[in-house]
């Protein structure tokens, strides 16, 4: 919508979206265009299909999880299996055509 990255940064910090991973990972991302030490995709594929069949034994539905796990199945698809998995935002850089990180 054309907001300035760091200001909606600045507002998601001081509401109920802020997490410690939205401090450390997002916000570097968001301020320097880099991504830290992290899984791979691959091992949070696997974290998140361990997840997901759980839901599936105890018939729980897991909206969010499987739409996580189909971001996974994307990024492995784009070749990042073995990428640091924050570099999953650049799947939505490149399908949204724009830049979220200041660098790269």
């Amino acid at each position: 919508a054309g907001v300035d990255q760091h200001v909606m940064l600045d507002i998601i910090k001081r509401s109920s979206g802020d997490s410690i991973i939205l401090r450390k990972k997002v916000a570097t991302y968001v301020t320097s265009g880099e991504f830290g030490e992290g899984m791979s995709v691959n091992l949070f594929y696997k974290d998140q299909d361990i997840v997901c069949e759980l839901g599936r034994e105890l018939e729980v539905p897991m909206f969010v999880s499987n739409a996580a796990l189909t971001v996974c199945d994307w990024a492995r698809a784009a070749g990042l299996a073995e990428e640091n998995w924050e570099k999953l935002i650049t799947l939505w850089e490149n399908l949204l055509n724009i830049k979220i990180g200041t660098k790269r």
